[in-house]
């Protein structure tokens, strides 16, 4: 179903075919078109990023660079782009710089002391973490003749 106002699909809409045509738009540089796509991405994307990052201020300022990042991008895409795979995609790659620069800071500064509290982040995922964390606890208990 299209919005007769502005021809995008409206939120509910089903037409695949015509999201595909707004992606097209904003492709072409529609702001209007960027704008649906924006509103209608934009609580999922900032939800994503401050779960990835675990800090929802930093997620929201992260999800601005997401689709700062994808209006950019947008007009070199191929015509068969999965939009919605693809800003993820972006959305995951600049949380993982985030995140790569967050430890960068905390080594640079870590002689300092001020930063110790950085040692904690990892891009890996729980299931390494977790892993590691039983490793260690291992290595810590004694060993029983």
């Amino acid at each position: 179903m299209l919005n007769s106002a502005n021809e995008f699909p409206l939120s509910g809409s089903s037409d695949s075919q015509a999201f595909a045509e707004t992606i097209v738009a904003a492709r072409n540089g529609d702001e209007a078109a960027f704008s649906f796509l924006f509103e209608t991405y934009k609580a999922r994307i900032c939800t994503y990023l401050a779960h990835l990052i675990g800090n929802e201020e930093e997620g929201r300022d992260l999800a601005q660079d997401t689709f700062l990042k994808a209006w950019r991008a947008l007009p070199q895409t191929h015509k068969a782009l999965q939009f919605e795979a693809w800003l993820y995609r972006i959305a995951t790659n600049t949380a993982l710089d985030y995140l790569r620069s967050q430890k960068l800071r905390g080594l640079l500064w870590k002689g300092r002391g001020e930063a110790d509290h950085l040692d904690h982040i990892s891009i890996e995922g729980q299931e390494n973490r977790i892993a590691e964390e039983g490793a260690c606890r291992l290595q810590e208990q004694p060993m029983v003749d």
